[in-house]
């Protein structure tokens, strides 16, 4: 008798892991195929945006840091300078956006609750991290702009790199850092919040199975939402390619003054869409 209650709860004990099992073995496969689309969507969006705007970055870098017409040849001679730096931070950038955007929702939501506020907060804290992460190899990526640009030829990233170490250490890689926060709390945050606003206005609910009119949609949104968060994050970008732009050793200007000094100059324009346009 004992023997047959020892079996049977041998048994039971065997049922239940084989009932966890196979739970564990269908979330797992969702989990990872989740992952690894989210991850493939990143790698896709880097290189795209690393292909088309990488020469447009290096251009406006130039021309706002040297006060110099947009199209003015001098700022597109070798417009592909860097591009490997670019591909690989677009690509980290755009990867981890969106699994960070994933993990931080049940956060904001459980602080805000669902909505509008809850997607802002969910951009602002991935764009955030994302900033911090990059802040450093983004400082050595312009850096290698302005030693090209003020005819000290074209170095390598990470001789760039050394140098800048043996030069401070630690701190000239954090350059910016202030812009550069700001600027993704902004972008991030109204990227997300306009995305997903325009998704549910169209009645897709994201993570759902979807057609593919739906998914060309979705991009719309996705476009829309990019486009606007560029706009409205731009002043920050201005600031900081300013201060990735001063030169090494010198005492770089504030984000608060360029800022003030970009208002002043909009507000000189004579009307509102003269400011607009400048800005």
């Amino acid at each position: 008798g004992e023997a047959r209650v020892q079996g049977a709860g041998a048994d039971k004990s065997k049922g239940g892991v084989k009932g966890l099992g196979g739970k564990l073995k269908s979330v797992f496969p969702a989990a990872i195929d989740a992952i690894g689309a989210k991850v493939a969507a990143g790698v896709m969006s880097g290189v795209a945006q690393a292909g088309i705007f990488h020469p447009w970055d290096r251009a406006l870098y130039l021309a706002q840091t040297n006060q110099r017409k947009f199209f003015n040849p001098a700022n597109w001679q070798s417009p592909f300078q860097g591009i490997w730096q670019t591909l690989v931070l677009r690509v980290t950038s755009a990867t981890v956006f969106f699994p960070l955007e994933d993990t931080v929702t049940p956060i904001s939501e459980e602080l805000v609750g669902k909505g509008s506020l809850a997607n802002f907060l969910t951009g602002n804290i991935a764009g955030a991290i994302n900033a911090v992460a990059l802040n450093p190899a983004q400082t050595v990526r312009y850096r290698c702009f302005s030693i090209l640009s003020e005819g000290g030829g074209e170095r390598s990233f990470w001789a760039v790199a050394a140098e800048m170490w043996a030069g401070g250490g630690v701190p000239p890689f954090f350059k910016g850092i202030t812009p550069t926060v700001l600027r993704d709390l902004v972008f991030g945050g109204v990227f997300t919040a306009a995305r997903m606003e325009m998704a549910m206005g169209l009645g897709i609910k994201r993570g759902d199975k979807t057609t593919s009119q739906q998914q060309t949609s979705l991009f719309a949104c996705d476009l829309l939402g990019a486009l606007l968060a560029t706009t409205l994050s731009s002043p920050f970008n201005y600031a900081r390619n300013l201060i990735y732009a001063a030169p090494p050793g010198t005492g770089a200007p504030t984000t608060l003054s360029i800022l003030g000094n970009l208002v002043r100059v909009a507000s000189q324009q004579g009307s509102v869409l003269g400011a607009a346009s400048f800005l």
